[in-house]
């Protein structure tokens, strides 16, 4: 019997590569880290990421995360990235390193190009 895949609460599509919002984090986390961005703005950039992971946790899912087991995951990588490049675009000051975030997290996927 094949399981009904479960789908992004942002964009309704199928969740291919089901990683929670916390293990998606803890990424950005160590990216912030190895860029030298300094403390007081990573501290300021985790406290509205952990914010919005709070806020997708709210939703019941039954898919498990492949790296942890956690059983919320509700977003796709696309969608959780897209909000990520939208806390970094406010803010860090140096546009370089969001730039750097798009080329590292492969943000070019979902971007339109006009």
């Amino acid at each position: 019997m094949v399981k009904e895949s479960q789908l992004c609460n942002q964009c309704a599509q199928v969740i291919t590569n089901p990683v929670c919002a916390r293990c998606f984090s803890r990424h950005v986390v160590y990216w912030l880290v190895d860029k030298n961005v300094s403390n007081k703005n990573r501290d300021e950039i985790i406290k509205k990421i952990y914010n919005y992971v709070l806020e997708t946790e709210k939703t019941h899912s039954d898919t498990s995360c492949i790296f942890c087991g956690f059983d919320r995951v509700n977003l796709c990588t696309y969608c959780f990235n897209f909000k990520v490049l939208g806390i970094l675009n406010k803010s860090l000051k140096d546009e370089s390193l969001v730039k750097r975030f798009q080329e590292d997290f492969d943000t070019s996927l979902w971007t339109i190009q006009i």
